[in-house]
C-alpha cells in the first residue's frame, strides 16, 4: 500500500506519493464514532491517488486540522462530538478563505443535519448505506471539484429543494437556511450568524421565496 508523506510549502501542504508519482489529494475525516473513522481511514489507505491526512470526532478539532494541514476534501458525518453541529462546521469551513471541498457522509439521507449542511454549501452527499467503490468515486469527484449525491436504495439525485433552485441562494441565505432546517429560531440564527434580526428574517423570507415554500416548518 502506497502511503502518503506531506512536505510543507509555506501555509500550504504538497503531499505526494512514495513513488514519486502525481499528488495525491489530502483528506481529513470527522466523525464521533472511532469505527467509521477507521473504516474511512483504511478505505482511503487503499486508494493511490486519495491520502488520508488527518482525523477527528468534533467540529472544533475539525477547524483546526484545516487550517494546519489544508486539505482539499473534509468528510464530515451528520454526528459530530462537541459544542459544535455539523450544519455549524459547514458554515465556518465554507467561510475560510481558502475553503475545502466537503463531502457530507450520512447516517439519514436528508433529516435536519444533513439538508443543512448541504444548504450550507457542503459539496457532496453520501449515504452510509453506498458501496465502498461508490464512496471512494464520490470522494475523488468531489475533490475535483464535482457535486455528487449518493442517497440510499440507489438514489442519485439532489436534495428536491437544491435541485429547483438550482444554487440560486446566496451564501448567506445557504447559512441561514441550513440554521432553520436545525429548528433554530431566528433569534438564535442572528446569535450564531452575528447579524441582526430584519436581517435574518429577510434572509429567511427570501429563502422561502425561492423554494416555493409559505412557511419554514414546509422546509422541516
Amino acid at each position: 500500500m502506497v502511503r502518503g508523506e506531506e512536505s510543507f510549502d509555506g501555509a500550504n501542504i504538497t503531499r505526494t506519493r512514495g513513488d514519486g508519482a502525481a499528488p495525491v489529494a489530502g483528506v481529513v475525516v470527522a466523525d464521533r464514532s472511532p469505527v467509521v473513522r477507521f473504516g474511512l481511514r483504511t478505505l482511503l489507505g487503499s486508494a493511490g491517488d486519495l491520502s488520508w491526512a488527518g482525523e477527528c470526532e468534533s467540529a472544533e478539532d475539525a477547524l483546526l486540522l484545516n487550517e494546519t494541514l489544508r486539505p482539499e476534501l473534509l468528510v464530515v458525518g451528520t454526528e459530530l462530538a462537541g459544542s459544535l453541529s455539523a450544519v455549524e462546521l459547514s458554515v465556518l469551513l465554507k467561510g475560510t478563505p481558502r475553503p475545502p471541498r466537503l463531502l457530507v457522509y450520512a447516517q439519514r439521507d436528508l433529516d435536519g443535519e444533513a439538508a443543512g449542511c448541504l444548504f450550507a454549501d457542503a459539496d457532496s452527499l453520501v449515504h452510509e448505506s453506498r458501496p465502498c467503490d461508490e464512496l471512494l468515486d464520490a470522494i475523488r469527484r468531489t475533490a475535483a471539484g464535482q457535486r455528487v449525491w449518493r442517497l440510499a436504495g440507489g438514489g442519485s439525485g439532489g436534495p428536491p429543494c437544491l435541485q429547483s433552485l438550482g444554487f440560486r441562494l446566496s451564501c448567506k441565505e445557504r447559512e441561514v437556511a441550513g440554521l432553520v432546517l436545525r429548528r433554530m429560531s431566528n433569534e438564535e440564527i442572528s446569535s450564531a450568524l452575528h447579524v441582526s434580526l430584519p436581517t435574518v428574517k429577510s434572509h429567511v423570507k427570501s429563502v422561502l421565496r425561492k423554494c416555493g415554500v409559505r412557511r419554514r416548518t414546509d422546509l422541516l
